[in-house]
């Protein structure tokens, strides 16, 4: 008996807290709500026009070929400008080479792995005794080491 009491009190406790949660105002007859006017009757200006960044016309790459040593882009200049203004991604299909001109096309050849990887160069390469220097992500899909292995470049014409 007593426990259905306590049901009945805790009930009765918790309607009493939610009708006193709902309970609307409403004016009292022949008052009225003060209507709320937008300050502008004017339309918000326009955002500015989306203006794609300028296509890039990749180079003809095509009747480049060499061989030389490769190294891996330093990953301490993950996020830092390279020359084609581009932020560097060490998870990019990215390359820096003295040889060719920036978009230039690349396919890379490991000789010890058999692996190929598909670059696009976004930076140049100052130093003229390394042939590439390959973002972490395409060193790795050719199974490079630290420090330098011996590729095969043979460029490509551009994407379409």
């Amino acid at each position: 008996m007593k426990l259905n009491k306590l049901i009945f009190a805790s009930f009765a406790i918790i309607l009493l807290i939610c009708t006193a949660c709902s309970v609307q105002k409403t004016p009292p007859t022949g008052q009225q709500v003060p209507e709320i006017k937008p300050e502008s009757t004017q339309p918000p200006p326009e955002s500015p026009p989306v203006v794609p960044p300028p296509r890039v016309t990749a180079p003809d790459a095509s009747q480049y070929s060499a061989q030389g040593l490769a190294r891996i882009y330093p990953s301490q200049l993950h996020g830092s400008k390279v020359a084609s203004g581009e932020i560097y991604d060490i998870y990019g299909m990215t390359a820096a080479m003295a040889d060719l001109p920036l978009y230039a096309r690349v396919e890379v050849l490991n000789p010890q792995t058999g692996r190929k990887a598909i670059v696009t160069v976004n930076d140049q390469l100052p130093d003229h005794n390394t042939l590439i220097q390959l973002s972490y992500l395409a060193a790795n899909i050719l199974g490079l080491q630290q420090g330098s292995s011996q590729v095969v470049v043979r460029g490509l014409p551009p994407a379409r």
